[in-house]
């Protein structure tokens, strides 16, 4: 669904982009209730941060539409 909007909104020229963006695993309160031993072994939320944002900034016109996971992997 998030492909045809971009594709419909993109037609009228809007400066808004959508992707739907799979944030990977962080090591949120969340994941600790559910995996404790294992949530360690993921970033926390302010280093994923520290990676997402320079991701999501540089995402342009040309990425519209596309599926993206922050780290650049592709599912």
């Amino acid at each position: 669904m998030t492909v045809q909007i971009s594709r419909d909104i993109g037609i009228t020229g809007s400066p808004h982009l959508y992707n739907p963006l799979n944030p990977g695993v962080i090591d949120t309160d969340m994941l600790r209730s559910c995996r404790a031993e294992g949530a360690a072994s993921f970033p926390k939320a302010e280093a994923w941060a520290k990676t997402a944002a320079p991701f999501i900034l540089k995402l342009g016109a040309k990425d519209n539409g596309q599926s993206l996971s922050v780290g650049g992997d592709e599912d």
